[in-house]
């Protein structure tokens, strides 16, 4: 459609149809078409970025931001100011695809409830990706984060807010600031979920020995994790 004349591209049924073949051809439609509610909800069942290039009253309209988010929670960032600011849309947005908080207001950054949402849903995609692969889920949390690093820094640097949330989602220890990756008490809420969460501990905590049992004990391949005189120890 990028190729046709100006006239098909405002032609609403020429639109659709071939945003049936290829939704992403939304991006070459005429101004007035996306502009159009109905062309953009088409597009959005299965290509949400289509609000990259949809006209800002539909950017800020609610129901086409959630049904976007709905498909992919990053659609969010194309979302307007306003409904990144609205927390049922970034609810709903965080749990499709936890890493959708990078794209909520600071407002709901610094929500322990929403970003205990978000770090939940990074947990839950992770698990059955990895079917049991410890070492494979711990990796994924250090390439991706958990969620939590798109909180803002003073809910990272919270240790009673971190702590909370690390005790009902452990991969959240991997994001904590440095300070919280060597306090005793949130280390060991994430081994007792997971004992490869050593893997974030502190480099203190990880030659730790009665912090190195504990992990080994919740999951024998922690060790690897352990500081290198506690595994030549083993």
């Amino acid at each position: 459609i990028q190729y046709f004349c100006e006239a098909l591209r405002e032609d609403a049924e020429v639109a659709l149809a071939a945003i049936d073949s290829e939704p992403s051809a939304f991006e070459f439609l005429g101004d007035s078409l996306r502009s159009d509610k109905a062309v953009l909800l088409a597009a959005l069942k299965s290509f949400p970025h289509a609000l990259m290039w949809a006209a800002d009253n539909l950017r800020n309209d609610r129901e086409v931001i959630l049904k976007a988010v709905d498909v992919d929670g990053n659609a969010l960032e194309h979302a307007s100011v306003e409904l990144r600011a609205d927390k049922e849309v970034v609810f709903r947005a965080v749990d499709q695809w936890g890493h959708a908080l990078a794209f909520a207001s600071d407002e709901l950054r610094s929500s322990e409830e929403v970003v205990l949402a978000a770090v939940k849903s990074v947990g839950a995609w992770c698990r059955p990706l990895c079917d049991g692969d410890l070492r494979l889920l711990a990796d994924i949390t250090m390439e991706d984060g958990s969620g939590f690093q798109h909180a803002l820094d003073e809910v990272r640097g919270d240790r009673d807010i971190a702590l909370r949330i690390v005790e009902e989602e452990w991969i959240a220890l991997a994001d904590v600031s440095d300070e919280l990756q060597a306090d005793p008490k949130i280390v060991r809420a994430a081994l007792r979920q997971f004992g490869g969460a050593l893997l974030f501990a502190s480099d203190d905590l990880r030659a730790d020995e009665g912090i190195v049992l504990e992990a080994v004990k919740q999951s024998g391949t922690a060790l690897e994790y352990a500081a290198k005189e506690l595994r030549m120890d083993k």
